[in-house]
Parts: structure tokens; C-alpha cells; sequence
């Protein structure tokens, strides 16, 4: 997301731009802030919503442990953190909607564009899910699930392009190893 908004700045700008602005230092800073934000927030929820565990003896010697807080502040601060989520999903999307005109050397474009709509699908589908679901351990499964797509979904888009670039490269030295030894084997 850093590297689409500074490039992104580089290509709109008219004039050029200061040496410290497209640094990835500024931006680390920048992306940072954000990260702090939410950590603030999640530890103000966290202190707000005096959470609580329980343990539940089922037979067979399992033991369950529920975690709880209480309804009313917790709610309040979990619209809030819901609410910055979705402000940075939007900055997200914007970004990536800016980013569509950036060459395509320097463009994130379609990682991004897949992360968006992965981030919003399954943002809408987790309060679906909590109502659909049947059993709260219906709703953590599912909502696991969601979790591993979307760690998931970056980690392939980073390492699938390359997988295939060394298997691409890998052909091609076999092809002109194949190459070389058939004409050698022509000369005799």
C-alpha cells in the first residue's frame, strides 16, 4: 500500500518532488501511525470491555475455555475499531483505484485490487455468518477460515508470480541445455 501511494504521488505530481518525500523511511513512518492507531484502540477495547474467561468441565476431561466481555462498553468500542477498519479499507480501495494509471513496472495494482475485494467480502460476510451459523463453534470455524484466506491471499500473491518465474527460467536452461547437447550429438 506505501509503494502505490508513493508511487502513486511521483506520477500525479506536476513538479518534482523533495529527496525525504519518497523515501520508504516517510512511509514506513506514515503506515505506522496507522498501526499504532489501531494497537491504541484495540487496547482501549480491550481495557473498556474488562474481558473475562471462563472454564467449562465437559466429559472426557475437556476442559472449554469462553471468552467474554461485557456487552455494553465493549460493543461501543468494537463499532469504533469496526469503523477505523472500514476508513482504512476505503483509503485502501482509493489508493488502489488511483494506482490503475501507474506503469505497470511500478504498480501493486492487482495485488491490491484482490486484497480489497477479499478485505470487503469478507467483511461483509462475517456479521452473515454470526447470524447464519448454528453453533458459536460454527461461527469460529467460519471465521477461521476467513482469517486463513486472507493471510493467505497475499502471501500467494507474492510467491506464486516468482514460483513460476524460477520454473519458466528452469525450462528454458533444460531447452538450451537439450539444445546444446543435441548438437553435439549431430556433429559426431
Amino acid at each position: 500500500m506505501a509503494r502505490n501511494m508513493r508511487t502513486n504521488l511521483i506520477y500525479s505530481s506536476t513538479k518534482p518532488l523533495p529527496p525525504y518525500f519518497v523515501r520508504d523511511g516517510v512511509w514506513l513512518v506514515f503506515l505506522s501511525g496507522f498501526l499504532v492507531i489501531e494497537l491504541i484502540l484495540l487496547g482501549i477495547w480491550t481495557a473498556v470491555s474488562k474481558p473475562t474467561i471462563t472454564e467449562k468441565y465437559l466429559p472426557g476431561h475437556v476442559i472449554e475455555y469462553e471468552f467474554k466481555y461485557g456487552a455494553s462498553s465493549g460493543s461501543a468500542m468494537g463499532a469504533v475499531l469496526w469503523v477505523y477498519n472500514i476508513i482504512i479499507l476505503l483509503i485502501m480501495i482509493w489508493i488502489t483505484y488511483q494506482s490503475h494509471t501507474v506503469a505497470q513496472v511500478h504498480s501493486e495494482f492487482t495485488m491490491l485490487l484482490i486484497l480489497s475485494a477479499s478485505l470487503t467480502i469478507s467483511s461483509i460476510l462475517l456479521p452473515l455468518l454470526r447470524q447464519s451459523s448454528s453453533t458459536e463453534t460454527d461461527y469460529f470455524i467460519q471465521e477461521a477460515i476467513l482469517v486463513f484466506i486472507n493471510t493467505s491471499i497475499p502471501l500467494l500473491l507474492q510467491a506464486v508470480p516468482r514460483c513460476l518465474a524460477l520454473l519458466q527460467n528452469e525450462v528454458m536452461n533444460k531447452q538450451s541445455v537439450t539444445r546444446w547437447y543435441s548438437g553435439q550429438m549431430e556433429s559426431f
